[in-house]
């Protein structure tokens, strides 16, 4: 209910959640907020596809959507080719979470829908009961923790000492109303984020985190340096002859990890061009991880899509 309005949702609207009404706590927790808020919910989830949901956005031009920000892309894409104007709509918002939602992904995927300022991120955990343990507000500047539902710490990864604003580290957590789940004391969550504790413009009290900037099981060490997926998302998002859609494969090689990063051309760029757009990605990376990691640019189309939780690392080195 709370995440729905910081997004700008009210009473009477309608809201879309992108979901599976299953066992996975997601959709429910939306379902019961709305439900409760006197919004009328849309289910999204399967049994429906990509057009089946377009149909529906445009139909009954629901103020929000809930979903990933991979799936906000998909929808966007798919919306172009049918030459669908998501801009006539009706979404005023996008509330996303399942995934790291770096600046520039926030940018298109606004740029795309025609909503300006109008996406919201945030972060829950069924292990909560389902807690949604944050939210974006207006000033989109770090999702607010919901800190009269839990207690929350952020604390050295791999141990359980407390880190200073700024500073990377696990977000572990301490219910407050959980009455089924039985570990829920100092839960680690597996998300890696920083934290701060500056007023925040919107007049809102809680303490933010800057997004969750990745995994704890989605951080692979090559070299000594720790490497997350949504940091090249980040390199590959600010290469514009580069598609969204790119995968990091794992392998070991003369008894040493190493990854290569796989990413699509955008649609219409000349063969002639791919070597030099492959070489430009693979400076920017060695430049900003100071390691060398190559890249392969795959043939447009044949890389996963992905509707819930994207899922870039592909492990090859368990055949070894």
């Amino acid at each position: 209910m709370r995440n729905l309005w910081l997004a700008g949702v009210r009473p009477g609207d309608f809201v879309m959640a992108i979901f599976p009404m299953s066992l996975w706590a997601a959709g429910w927790g939306y379902y019961y907020g709305a439900r409760r808020s006197r919004i009328n919910f849309l289910p999204g989830g399967p049994p429906y596809d990509t057009r089946a949901r377009l149909e529906i956005v445009m139909d009954y031009r629901p103020a929000a959507l809930v979903l990933t920000p991979s799936y906000a892309l998909t929808l966007a894409r798919a919306a172009e080719e049918q030459g669908i104007d998501l801009r006539k709509s009706g979404v005023r918002a996008l509330v996303m979470g399942g995934e790291p939602f770096p600046a520039s992904r926030r940018r298109k995927i606004e740029d795309l829908w025609g909503i300006p300022g109008g996406t919201r991120d945030f972060s829950g955990i069924t292990e909560g009961g389902p807690l949604y343990m944050g939210c974006e507000c207006e000033a989109q500047a770090g999702m607010h923790l919901h800190e009269d539902f839990a207690v929350f710490e952020v604390v050295r990864i791999g141990g359980t000492e407390p880190v200073a604003p700024g500073e990377l580290g696990e977000l572990v957590f301490t219910t407050l109303d959980q009455r089924v789940m039985g570990i829920s004391f100092h839960y680690r969550t597996g998300d890696v984020v920083r934290y701060t504790d500056e007023p925040c413009a919107c007049g809102r009290t809680f303490r933010r985190i800057h997004g969750i900037e990745g995994r704890v099981d989605d951080m692979v060490k090559v070299r000594g340096i720790n490497i997350f997926a949504s940091a090249i998302e980040e390199l590959i998002r600010k290469v514009p002859e580069l598609s969204d859609d790119f995968m990091l494969i794992l392998e070991r090689r003369n008894d040493s990890d190493e990854v290569t990063v796989e990413v699509e051309p955008a649609v219409g760029l000349p063969v002639s061009r791919h070597e030099e757009v492959r070489l430009h990605l693979e400076e920017t990376l060695r430049r900003v991880m100071t390691i060398r990691i190559p890249v392969r640019l795959a043939a447009p189309g044949s890389l996963p899509r992905f509707e819930l939780k994207a899922k870039r690392w592909v492990d090859r080195r368990r055949g070894e």
